[in-house]
């Protein structure tokens, strides 16, 4: 009698074990011949080359990619002394975002971007030298946005949606609402 009951439960088991493995076989099949699985792009390295108007011998800079994967953000050199940030996507290409309208300087930036790519925050110079945080829009363009007191402002990151920037202890709201962080002590910065 032992001996059927052990003949059985090895039966049983060679079974189960050809089901699972008839299953596990089912399931990726199914999974590769779906349209997901065929949509599922294969990892690639794409170099992108100098922004144009990037000076000889200058670099061109990725400071940041978009959660989506779709954008690229960043800085050039155009001259010995100057930057220009910039925007790339894979329809456009290299995007010059502008300065701020002072001239051109080595903090002309761009630090973060949105999931979307729709919105960049970085610093740029003013007249006199001055270097302030930027946030640009894909429909409004650079603009300045107030971080702080302090004669150079910084920004270093955007939330998803890019309503939020922050730099330092300092948290920018759009439409313009500005919140100290407190320093926990020592030397913070967001």
């Amino acid at each position: 009698m032992k001996n059927q009951v052990s003949g059985m439960v090895s039966s049983v088991r060679r079974v189960v074990r050809s089901g699972l493995v008839i299953l596990v076989a089912l399931l990726a099949l199914t999974y590769l011949t779906s349209p997901a699985a065929a949509q599922t792009p294969t990892p690639s390295f794409q170099g992108l080359g100098q922004m144009p108007g990037t000076m000889s011998g200058g670099g061109t800079y990725v400071n940041a990619v978009s959660g989506d994967g779709s954008t690229l953000i960043g800085y050039t050199w155009v001259s010995g002394t100057a930057t220009r940030p910039y925007r790339w996507t894979a329809a456009g290409g290299f995007e010059d975002l502008g300065t701020l309208g002072g001239e051109d300087c080595s903090n002309n930036r761009a630090y973060a971007v949105s999931f979307d790519g729709s919105v960049v925050v970085g610093t740029s110079c003013k007249p006199g030298g001055l270097v302030r945080a930027f946030r640009w829009t894909i429909g409004g363009g650079i603009q300045e946005i107030q971080m702080g007191e302090e004669l150079s402002q910084e920004t270093r990151g955007v939330s998803a949606d890019g309503s939020i920037v922050v730099g330092k202890n300092i948290r920018w709201t759009a439409p313009g609402q500005t919140d100290v962080i407190p320093y926990l002590g020592g030397n913070n910065t967001a």
